[in-house]
């Protein structure tokens, strides 16, 4: 979508002035006053950035952190859960095994980024 902006953007050129107003202060009698004045805006026209690029190696770099994150939280937490000394219930010990056998699953798998496809 950012690529598709950036390239309408870069195709259209604006074609109407701004008008924008700003406050003063008179520095003798401290009196304030507003100017009005005239922004042309064709000055500024939007140029191509290449913002897909950059959107697609933000996402890559929040995509490895959130993983090594995640990796790390699972992998941690379940080896706790795990540890000799734990006295949970036959129920919860179950749980804990079901969870470290589907985290196993999991891990092992390549995760698709969605911005990829």
């Amino acid at each position: 979508m950012l690529d598709k902006l950036d390239n309408a953007l870069a195709t259209a050129t604006p074609k109407q002035d701004v008008l924008t107003s700003e406050e003063t202060v008179n520095e003798k009698n401290n009196k304030k006053r507003i100017v009005k004045k005239v922004v042309n805006m064709n000055n500024a026209a939007w140029e191509r950035q290449g913002l897909k690029a950059l959107w697609v190696e933000w996402m890559d770099f929040r995509f490895e952190t959130a993983n090594s994150r995640l990796n790390n939280e699972l992998n941690n937490g379940i080896e706790l859960l795990q540890a000799p000394g734990n006295k949970f219930s036959a129920n919860v010990k179950e749980s804990i095994a079901a969870l470290a056998a589907e985290w196993a699953r999991e891990k092992n798998q390549i995760w698709k980024k969605p911005w990829e496809t």
